[in-house]
C-alpha cells in the first residue's frame, strides 16, 4: 500500500521456491533440474515513484530485501530502476502502453548464493544484473507487473561460477502476462 502520498508504497508477498516445475512436464526436463531443498521465501519492497504513480509517472526505483524461511536463512537484496521512454494508445484496442528502461543488480549473503549458485558460491556478494524493455499497460494492472519485458541477465562475481550457475550464466528472457479484471 502506499505509504506516503502516491510517491512511495511498501509491498511485501511470501514466494515459494523449488525445483520441481510444472512446466514443461518433460521427464527429460526434470531429470535435469537441481534438485535443492524446497523453501519459501518472503520479501519487502520499498517503491519509490518519481514524481508520483499518478499521470506525471516518469521514473521508479524500488528497493527490496528478501529472507528465505526455511532451507538456509539466508538475505537477498535487490536495486532496481525503471525509467518511462514513452507512453501512447495501442490503436484498435484503445490501450495505454508506457515501455521503460529497467536495470537491476542484486546482492546475496554466502547461505543465499551458495543455495541459489552452487556450493562453491560460498561468499557474500554481487551476484546479478540486468537490463532491458519493461512495458507497463498502467491503466490495466499494476506497474509492478511487466506485461511485455524483454531482459538480459548475467550472473556476476563469485556465483557466475557456481556448479548451478554454469552454462546458465546469462542470456535473454522474454515474457508475455496476460490480464483480466475479476473485482472491477
Amino acid at each position: 500500500d502506499f505509504i506516503a502520498g502516491d510517491w512511495l508504497r511498501l509491498r511485501g508477498k511470501i514466494s515459494s521456491i523449488t525445483d520441481s516445475s510444472n512446466f514443461p512436464s518433460y521427464q527429460s526436463v526434470k531429470e535435469s533440474n537441481f534438485h535443492r531443498a524446497d523453501t519459501y521465501e518472503a520479501s519487502s519492497t520499498l517503491e519509490l515513484f518519481l514524481p508520483s504513480y499518478n499521470k506525471s509517472y516518469l521514473a521508479e526505483v524500488d528497493f527490496s530485501y528478501a529472507k528465505d524461511l526455511f532451507a538456509h536463512y539466508g538475505h537477498y537484496l535487490d536495486l532496481q530502476t525503471k525509467i518511462k521512454l514513452l507512453e501512447f494508445r495501442m490503436p484498435l484496442l484503445n490501450v495505454k502502453m508506457e515501455p521503460n528502461f529497467f536495470a537491476s543488480v542484486g546482492w546475496g549473503d554466502s547461505a543465499h548464493n551458495k543455495y541459489l549458485y552452487g556450493p562453491s558460491a560460498s561468499s557474500s556478494g554481487f551476484n546479478n544484473i540486468s537490463y532491458g524493455v519493461w512495458v507497463a499497460l498502467p491503466e490495466e494492472a499494476d506497474r509492478s507487473f511487466p506485461i511485455i519485458q524483454i531482459k538480459h541477465f548475467q550472473t556476476i562475481g563469485d556465483s557466475r561460477n557456481g556448479e548451478y550457475a554454469i552454462d546458465k550464466n546469462d542470456g535473454w528472457l522474454i515474457s508475455f502476462i496476460a490480464t483480466y479484471g475479476v473485482l472491477e
